[in-house]
């Protein structure tokens, strides 16, 4: 689930610049998220694939991925395959957006959580259906403002929240999970 949002055309690509102006970032880091943003949604995202085409090593980038982690850019999770084997490592990259943009709700549903959550900060999470009587849950965290309350019934495109840097971030952004099922 990448949660970084990118225009990407044939020649060039636009990215939030709040990574490039964080003077804690090494250069290294810097670089290394801005390629990332710019590959396809299909490319090889591991430290192998991202070397492929740097002239750094699997350490280097190995390094400036746990940097960026320790950031907050990032978070890494390895994946399991079905019989159990450890597979890919699936990276989620973190947007900073400008502090008091809307949070519009993603689908109608009820309110279930609005107010603090630990390391999200601010959040509200509303449950609805997504299809077929399966449950659709979805989580806005690190939010400056919230304008619900549990209980409360939301439709698609209103206003629940604004854009904050409450919780463990390292600057406003949306941090957006969706569950179907209680699953990621």
């Amino acid at each position: 689930m990448a949660v970084f949002r990118v225009e990407k055309t044939k020649d060039f690509t636009i990215m939030c610049n709040h990574h490039l102006r964080n003077t804690e970032l090494s250069l290294k880091a810097k670089g290394l998220l801005s390629l990332m943003l710019s590959l396809p949604e299909d490319w090889d995202y591991t430290t192998k694939g991202l070397a492929h085409i740097c002239k750094d090593g699997v350490d280097s980038i190995t390094t400036a991925l746990k940097e960026l982690e320790r950031h907050g850019y990032l978070t890494r999770q390895r994946l399991r395959y079905g019989n159990g084997q450890l597979g890919d490592i699936e990276y989620t990259i973190h947007t900073a957006l400008p502090q008091g943009t809307e949070i519009l709700a993603g689908h109608d549903g009820t309110v279930t959580l609005a107010g603090e959550a630990g390391g999200y900060g601010l959040c509200v999470a509303i449950e609805g259906e997504a299809y077929e009587g399966r449950s659709l849950t979805t989580k806005y965290g690190h939010c400056s403002q919230i304008f619900v309350s549990a209980g409360q019934e939301v439709k698609a495109g209103d206003v629940i929240a604004k854009v904050g840097s409450t919780g463990n971030s390292t600057g406003p952004h949306l941090h957006l999970e969706v569950l179907v099922d209680g699953q990621y």
